[in-house]
């Protein structure tokens, strides 16, 4: 982050580390859960599995 200028951080949820860098840094820090739903949400079909 300190060699190229960065605009803002999107980290995966189970990477803590990342995200306290950046919060760090300074920079604008999002995180990202690209999780499955185990449960059915509204107007979706049950899964089978």
């Amino acid at each position: 982050m300190t060699v190229e200028p960065t605009d803002v951080l999107v980290a995966s949820d189970l990477l803590s580390g990342s995200v306290l860098a950046g919060e760090a840094a300074g920079l604008p820090t999002a995180i990202l859960a690209t999780n499955v739903s185990i449960c059915p949400l509204p107007g979706q079909r049950a899964s089978k599995f």
